[in-house]
């Protein structure tokens, strides 16, 4: 089957710091509807040497960008009351432009969309909608655990009395951030269902591998995207 797509985009205010769905789609339960996601060029990856060494990763960024596709794919299926998930095909790509939308409190997002009037088209699915997800980064970091607490973050040195000194013992907190914008078109109405900002921080403990704790930071993703909308 083959789907084409073009579309537009339309803009409203929201009452949220991050996120929106749109009123008119928060009390709705839309299911057997298609999800085309919009095709997502790059993700930042970013993973220190040092970090590689104490994590004992070894992937390419090919791999990280290919499994990071196919799990947002799976997921946004298994997550979610789509009857199908795929990336888009596009018969005309549409040019996209930069474009601003409120996220209340003063607080602002940018995401590219078409820029002219476009549309959703197929001959064979009922409800089309399409996701639109950009600048996203993965991030692996580490940061210093508060050592304000002497007995808890400090050993001792010298073996007499008079030599024994406190010496500051570093330790330090795992994290996976995953950062992006996102944007979720009805196909049918023309209308945004819903837009917002992803900030996903979850603490790596060492004990998944690569792929496994990837996958459970998708998943956050997933649910940020989802979260009160139609189809969650």
């Amino acid at each position: 089957m083959t789907v084409g797509v073009l579309m537009v985009a339309h803009f409203i205010a929201c009452q949220s710091k991050s996120r929106l769905v749109r009123p008119e789609y928060r009390n709705q339960k839309i299911k057997n509807a298609t999800l085309l996601i919009a095709p997502v060029n790059s993700v930042t990856f970013t993973l220190s040497d040092e970090l590689k060494n104490e994590f004992g990763f070894n992937v390419s960024e090919k791999e990280n960008f290919t499994l990071f596709s196919n799990s947002l794919k799976q997921f946004l299926k298994t997550q979610s009351t789509f009857d199908k998930v795929t990336y888009a095909d596009y018969i005309v790509e549409p040019e996209l432009e930069p474009c601003i939308l409120e996220l209340g409190g003063n607080k602002k997002m940018t995401i590219n969309l078409p820029k002219s009037e476009q549309f959703v088209k197929s001959d064979s699915l009922p409800e089309v909608f399409v996701l639109f997800l950009q600048d996203v980064g993965v991030s692996f970091i580490k940061e210093q655990k508060d050592t304000s607490v002497p007995v808890k973050y400090y050993t001792t040195t010298g073996v007499t009395a008079k030599d024994m000194k406190l010496q500051l013992q570093k330790d330090f907190n795992y994290y996976i951030i995953h950062s992006g914008t996102y944007a979720i078109l009805d196909g049918k109405s023309q209308k945004l269902v819903s837009y917002g900002k992803i900030n996903v921080k979850r603490q790596y403990l060492g004990l998944d591998g690569f792929e496994e704790a990837m996958n459970k930071s998708i998943i956050k993703i997933v649910d940020t995207i989802l979260k009160g909308t139609p189809f969650s």
